[in-house]
């Protein structure tokens, strides 16, 4: 079930490389190449598709093309009918509201008179992005708010000859003669027969942001799945490769056995941190295709952001949990650990090779262990010393010669966890030396989770015990 588990994940980091590599690669390859200007002799039908820098000296009309859902009166985006004097054809610019000061300004400007006109800047408002064919239904609405701007008004009113002054104030200087030429076509019924509009920061319906992050999640999916391959095949090798026999003394004898329960114990945590891992990562990318769904975001949306966001997050997040649970179990590190605590119990050579010998000469049968999710407790009851190790390294060393009495008994409580509390109960058996001073306050103590597992201990504790040392159980 493991390795079917891990294939289906590797498998599944390709397909998400691969799939967002697809879906936007065109975009992300003509983002990197840049967008290219307009040329002269082209016309909008020969740059069609093209990822362009298109300069608009003449935004004549504009209207609003969505709002922020939830408050109507907060304008979202917005189309701006630009005229193009070298093809004499409008083209449209659907731009974000927050990025169309330039647009908006140039525009105030040419309602203007032609001696305001000529304090003002007049530089041509930039957009970027691929050119792409215009539906009917827009053509419709680019038509209207043409016919009902500001400046086909100005026209309407002065260009009929009343009022040479008001016509030569508005139209007397090079833009309002474009101009006068651009609402007279329009006054005698405008004719172009293909219709094209720019949606600024777009490469072919995709934004930058959704482009960068859907390249960086199928990047990032790529480097997992290429790792997961190499992990695979050098932990197959690794495998193939016997460890040294136990050599040196006896006490690195004793930690060269203990190799095999901290392995096993390490890669169970392992294996639970990469179910955690991965159960993370999938949701992430559930809960971001929901909210993508529930908010009405067209299908592409949805893959090049919401999922792509899903999944850099999941698996950012997954690769957090799984490099420290790596860290946290690391066989060697808790083997080190194990042999510290061990010399800090019995800190001359000789305890030590005694406890050593004492492990062996107990074998298997005295060994107990308490396996649970997210904790182990195992350890030997021998005939000159008890011992007790975590899954972490710590140990625990009771000296069965100085041994006075065992008490069993069960520790109950709440501790708080944020705002909840959590109650915990733990199977304590308690140890107490002679000669220790107090006779309240325990001097070891082994803890267990479960009941079985201490009854597993003291059953082994009786069968070891001196006849002078006094048992209280609960």
């Amino acid at each position: 079930m493991k390795k079917q588990l891990e294939f289906i994940v590797t498998i599944c980091m390709f397909v998400a490389a691969v799939g967002l590599g697809l879906f936007v690669g065109p975009q992300f390859g003509k983002s990197l190449s840049g967008s290219e200007k307009l040329k002269a002799e082209e016309d909008f039908r020969q740059a069609e598709g093209k990822y362009l820098s298109y300069e608009a000296f003449y935004p004549v009309a504009s209207y609003v093309e969505e709002y922020y859902k939830g408050d109507a009166s907060r304008v979202k985006t917005t189309r701006y009918i630009v005229y193009d004097k070298e093809r004499q054809a409008f083209l449209c610019i659907l731009i974000p509201e927050r990025n169309a000061g330039d647009f908006k300004d140039l525009m105030w400007n040419l309602h203007l008179m032609a001696e305001l006109r000529a304090s003002k800047d007049m530089s041509p408002a930039v957009a970027e992005g691929t050119l792409e064919p215009m539906d009917d239904d827009d053509i419709q609405n680019v038509l209207a708010a043409v016919q009902e701007s500001e400046i086909f008004g100005i026209y309407k009113d002065f260009g009929d000859g009343s009022s040479e002054a008001y016509y030569e104030a508005y139209y007397g200087d090079e833009y309002g003669k474009e101009m006068e030429k651009m609402c007279q076509a329009v006054a005698e019924g405008w004719k172009q027969s293909e219709w094209y509009y720019i949606e600024d920061g777009n490469i072919h319906g995709f934004s930058n942001l959704w482009i960068r992050i859907s390249m960086i999640a199928a990047g990032l999916s790529l480097l997992i799945f290429v790792f997961r391959l190499i992990r695979h095949f050098s932990l197959g090798k690794a495998r193939e490769k016997s460890e040294d026999s136990a050599s040196g003394n006896v006490f690195a004898r004793f930690l060269n056995a203990q190799k095999n329960w901290i392995e096993t114990w390490c890669e169970h945590t392992i294996n639970r941190a990469h179910k955690t891992a991965y159960i993370t990562a999938a949701a992430s990318v559930v809960i971001m295709i929901a909210i993508g769904f529930f908010s009405g975001t067209a299908v592409k949306g949805i893959i090049a952001f919401y999922l792509a966001v899903g999944l850099l997050f999941g698996e950012m997040m997954a690769l957090m949990v799984c490099s420290l649970q790596k860290k946290l179990s690391n066989p060697r590190k808790i083997l080190k650990k194990l042999g510290k605590h061990i010399k800090k119990e019995l800190p001359t050579v000789q305890e030590q090779e005694m406890f050593a010998e004492d492990y062996f000469n107990a074998g298997k049968e005295w060994w107990f262990e308490e396996r649970r999710k997210d904790s182990l407790i195992c350890g030997f009851v021998g005939s000159s010393y008890w011992a007790a190790f975590t899954g972490i390294g710590t140990t625990t060393i009771v000296d069965v010669n100085l041994l006075e009495k065992v008490q069993t008994e069960m520790e109950s409580g709440e501790i708080r966890s944020g705002k909840a509390r959590v109650r915990y109960v733990y199977y304590i058996a308690k140890f107490f030396c002679k000669n220790s001073g107090s006779k309240k306050a325990h001097d070891k103590r082994f803890v267990f989770e479960t009941e079985s597992g201490r009854d597993q201990l003291m059953t082994l504790v009786r069968k070891r015990m001196d006849e002078n040392v006094e048992l209280l159980e609960e």
